[in-house]
């Protein structure tokens, strides 16, 4: 994989949360200079049995808050048991932000489908449409799916 041309970033665990028997969440300290719009996503190289995996995840935290987040269906894959092994205090490379599906301002209605493990990278962005919304005076319509 090709990861040049996006900033490199250590960052240590600060939470994981248990989403559904198979998913995870992973808290990271946000680290200085990591800014990032809603939709983008990032290499997350963890440690493991065999060196170090790398996988590009989609941030499921809002650009809002003082962490950063990354969601993960467990699927018994190298990466993935890294990534569920994770605790408060160990660390892991991360290589972007990246990506450019973000949420453009100047529509008047916006319509996203997601299913699956998606679904998380697309419920961050709840919290930016409702302060759009607001600050726009619309009425957002959220459908989703669990």
């Amino acid at each position: 994989m090709d990861i040049s041309g996006s900033k490199q970033f250590e960052s240590e665990v600060i939470g994981v949360i248990s989403r559904t028997k198979d998913v995870i969440s992973v808290r990271f300290r946000r680290p200085d200079g990591f800014d990032y719009l809603s939709g983008q996503w990032a290499f997350v190289s963890v440690g493991s049995e065999k060196g170090q995996e790398m996988k590009p995840l989609s941030l499921s935290s809002s650009p809002t808050e003082s962490f950063i987040e990354f969601t993960k269906r467990l699927t018994g894959h190298v990466f993935s048991n890294a990534f569920a092994a994770m605790k408060v205090g160990d660390k892991a490379l991360i290589n972007g932000p990246r990506g450019k599906l973000t949420l453009p301002s100047d529509y008047k209605k916006i319509c996203m489908l997601s299913g699956g493990i998606g679904i998380y990278a697309l419920a961050q962005r709840d919290q930016i449409l409702y302060r759009h919304a607001a600050k726009n005076q619309h009425s957002p319509s959220l459908f989703q799916s669990f």
